[in-house]
């Protein structure tokens, strides 16, 4: 039924909206702007910082998790990016993706800002586009229409 870009931007949009709900569960807003504030402070931004309090199996799985989760997207990246060139070229979409939705979860209640988290997203989409790439293939075509 939908062929070319056509079935790119659909399986983009449903996998963005995948990922987003994924980082913004349990769906539960912060209204207190201090609350937000306080989610600023701290040592968030400490590589691997969370992950070294706790010694257990839940850290390799949450580092696993989000590498997994955005692997498939640097790999769709690869083959259909945005664009050709620019800030919207390549891998970044899923690398800005990565940022705005671990940002957003300062909007969360019970969700916490992790740089890690983010980073292993990051890494994960890079490693798909690179995996599709190295396996040879090509950009199809772009996803978004050129500008007129």
């Amino acid at each position: 039924r939908w062929r070319g870009v056509a079935r790119a931007r659909a399986a983009t949009v449903a996998y963005v909206a995948l990922l987003a709900l994924w980082a913004l569960r349990p769906w539960i807003p912060v209204t207190d702007p201090g609350t937000v504030a306080a989610g600023l402070r701290g040592e968030w931004w400490v590589p691997l910082r969370s992950l070294a309090q706790r010694m257990d199996v839940f850290s390799v799985i949450d580092v696993v998790n989000g590498f997994l989760l955005y692997l498939p997207a640097g790999a769709l990246l690869a083959v259909w990016p945005l664009r050709r060139r620019g800030p919207l070229g390549g891998v970044l979409p899923a690398v800005y993706l990565a940022a705005a939705t671990e940002l957003a979860q300062l909007l969360v209640a019970g969700r916490t800002l992790d740089i890690t988290d983010a980073l292993v997203q990051m890494a994960g989409a890079v490693v798909g586009w690179i995996l599709v790439r190295r396996a040879g293939f090509r950009p199809r075509g772009t996803q978004r229409a050129a500008p007129a």
